[in-house]
């Protein structure tokens, strides 16, 4: 229960909060006037870690979880536990499984489990693998009652693994060195995670999401990403001028109109801005999303510019305004509003649009706006220094053909 005086908005039934993520948890969570409820193995530790909150066994839940609007898991055979594949299966399968049953029949607005981005790379290790298939048998079971919450490494706790390595420094090195390693991995505060959960997880639009700090107050991440756009924006600028000459050229010859097309676009925090491409389509073309428009809108030249994304030469320009970055979510027109309208509701819209996007080097495009939100969202929340690079070399080599074109 809260302490008097608190106002109790939400109840909450936590499950494996025994651990330090839990202890860091449970406290921001009361402070959000959010009444706590726990269920897990060993009741009496439960009980001397959480005095004044109701407490029980599994066997409990369905009782402990009445009025509750959400049921969270965080209990799991961590990365840094031995164990063979059947005993991963056994603790973040099956019995997120069994929980998810027990919050059903207990009639609470939602089960939310706690995953981690390893998941999106189950091949590298039994805990990843683990963590991906619970997220795949939650959705098809549970579909909209479940909610996947993968995590970044959490920060604000009593520190494990690498980050434990940290708490040993001198503290006038910790805050330097923690901006770099998040800058190169990201990291989730458990503020964030207890904000989140208090706020917008139990109408969640997915079955599956990446909560991490998403580098928004990471000034190494910040003016690193902004050095490899200017470094870039200047070197294309520079090295490639007699080549910005050829292709403004061959447009003007190709097809009657304007060399470059400028167009408005959708930024960051919603606020518009001219875009600037070699024109590739017909003058005239409706003002749409490139898989609205038929292929005959298309020139010849304007067919090989966009097979080669050459044609995104002239953002260089928008990069120097700081209106782009080299990698982010693509801008859309402000006509597509469906599209908006999903990435608003994942926070997309709080990063710069980029010339190339990790949903562009997977072939999403634009004419699936809750998939391509989804990725975008995933960019966000998984962007690095080094994914940075990862997503700049996938476009180099290729990956990626941007938006298709319409019948």
């Amino acid at each position: 229960m809260l302490r008097k005086g608190e106002p109790v908005t939400k109840r909450f039934l936590l499950c494996g909060a025994s651990g330090v993520v839990g202890q860091a948890l449970v406290p921001l969570l009361r402070k959000q006037g959010v009444e706590v409820r726990l269920v897990g193995r060993d009741v009496q530790r439960l009980a001397q870690l959480y005095p004044g909150c109701d407490v029980g066994s599994y066997d409990e839940i369905s009782d402990l979880a009445a009025g509750c609007s959400l049921v969270v898991n965080l209990a799991a055979r961590n990365n840094d536990q031995a164990g063979t594949q059947a005993d991963f299966q056994t603790a973040n399968v099956d019995h997120a499984l069994e929980v998810m049953d027990l919050a059903k029949q207990a009639q609470v607005d939602r089960f939310v489990n706690f995953s981690s981005l390893h998941a999106a790379t189950p091949e590298k290790s039994l805990y990843a693998a683990s963590k991906a298939r619970a997220d795949e048998e939650l959705t098809r079971s549970g579909g909209g009652f479940a909610l996947s919450i993968r995590l970044a490494a959490i920060h604000g706790i009593a520190q494990q693994g690498k980050l434990r390595l940290l708490a040993r420094l001198p503290r006038f090195l910790q805050f330097p060195l923690f901006a770099l390693a998040s800058a190169l991995r990201p990291t989730v505060s458990v503020g964030t995670v207890a904000h989140f959960l208090a706020t917008d997880a139990a109408t969640w639009p997915d079955t599956v999401t990446e909560l991490s700090d998403g580098q928004h107050s990471n000034l190494l991440f910040l003016a690193v990403k902004r050095t490899i756009d200017l470094v870039f924006a200047l070197a294309v600028a520079i090295l490639f001028f007699w080549l910005f000459a050829i292709l403004w050229l061959a447009v003007r010859i190709d097809s009657p109109g304007p060399a470059i097309f400028a167009q408005t676009r959708v930024g960051r925090a919603g606020q518009a801005f001219v875009c600037y491409k070699f024109r590739t389509m017909a003058q005239g073309t409706t003002q749409r999303g490139t898989h609205e428009v038929g292929a005959s809108s298309i020139t010849r030249v304007g067919g090989f510019l966009r097979k080669s994304k050459l044609d995104e030469l002239p953002q260089v320009l928008n990069i120097l305004k700081n209106e782009l970055s080299l990698v982010g979510p693509r801008p859309c027109l402000p006509v597509q509003s469906e599209l908006i309208a999903e990435r608003s509701r994942r926070g997309v819209l709080n990063v710069k649009p980029g010339i190339t996007g990790l949903a562009q080097v997977h072939e999403i495009d634009m004419s699936t706006p809750k998939l391509l939100a989804q990725w975008d969202r995933r960019y966000v929340m998984q962007r690095s220094i080094l994914s940075e690079i990862s997503v700049v070399f996938a476009t180099f080599l290729g990956r990626g053909q941007g938006d298709r074109i319409g019948s």
